[in-house]
């Protein structure tokens, strides 16, 4: 574990592409204030590598000093875009502070994704990834996934791998359940195996975020929220990662307290005690009803 986080999410705005999966209201409106805090905490942290900015005001003139301070420390910067009119301007206008564009793909059905993502429409979606095949910046397809389009995985990763971007499968956290259709427990093994089938075609270009999936891989899957990152909300307060409903303390509360937030992964004695803890960590902070328990997708008995 490190000292201090090296890299962070942060929402500008209301949550944006992510809004589906928020269950509280977050937002702030005062974007001077939120910046300032941000650009304050990146030059306190020296060990940072990189930031991870998403949410509905991307498209702001104040978030161009926050860019500007990243590339004087040259952060590595990703962004995850709704493929809106707004969105893509600001990508365009700001593409040479931004290292990694991540879209959200639902799925090939315009339908079917357009019922899950309002403001992200599936043909805009569609016209923007063809727009950026032969960009030279590093390109994401992240895929939410539910027990309403985990069939579709290979599929969808097959049409990314096509458009030249990366695959990020992403399991909808259990808290995310009042909204959407979370994947049950034999779904979920299902999705194992095809990440299985995946990682064989496509290595390095498969993002792994399946903390209690290592069992389908060769190598341990760790979740790094208050590991080694952790998400700034609308609102200035801080969380595992940007679908956790449990706000732990302020962004200047971070330098102080990162041992606390780190040791949060040790509350769970049946975790400590497996014999795999080194291989999942105790698994995802958002998949336990409290954070004591264990993974809802946790196999061992």
């Amino acid at each position: 574990m490190v000292n201090k986080p090296i890299f962070f999410s942060c929402q500008i705005g209301s949550p944006g592409v992510y809004s589906k999966f928020c269950n509280v209201d977050n937002s702030y409106d005062k974007l001077d204030v939120y910046v300032g805090s941000i650009i304050r905490y990146i030059k306190n942290n020296k060990q940072l590598i990189g930031i991870s900015i998403y949410g509905s005001s991307l498209n702001n003139p104040k978030v161009l000093e926050l860019l500007q301070i990243c590339k004087e420390r040259n952060l590595q910067v990703a962004v995850d875009l709704s493929c809106n009119d707004c969105d893509v301007e600001f990508f365009y206008k700001n593409i040479s502070y931004i290292n990694v564009v991540r879209i959200l793909l639902y799925s090939l059905d315009h339908t079917k994704h357009n019922n899950m993502f309002d403001g992200n429409n599936h043909k805009n979606l569609l016209k923007f990834v063809d727009g950026l095949t032969n960009k030279k910046i590093g390109k994401v397809v992240v895929i939410p996934v539910t027990n309403d389009n985990y069939d579709e995985l290979i599929q969808i990763s097959d049409w990314a791998h096509n458009k030249k971007f990366k695959i990020n499968p992403l399991p909808v956290p259990k808290c995310c359940g009042s909204k959407v259709n979370v994947l049950g427990k034999e779904n979920f093994k299902t999705f194992l195996k095809c990440l299985q089938v995946l990682q064989k075609d496509l290595g390095d270009e498969l993002y792994l975020d399946t903390p209690v999936g290592y069992e389908y891989f060769n190598k341990p899957c760790v979740c790094p929220s208050f590991r080694l990152s952790f998400d700034v909300c609308g609102n200035l307060g801080i969380r595992s990662c940007k679908f956790s409903e449990n706000f732990l303390g302020k962004i200047e509360d971070v330098n102080m307290d990162w041992a606390v937030y780190k040791n949060l992964w040790r509350k769970s004695n049946q975790c400590l005690k497996c014999s795999d803890f080194d291989k999942c960590g105790g698994g995802c902070i958002c998949n336990k009803y409290s954070i004591g328990e264990r993974d809802f997708y946790c196999s061992k008995k």
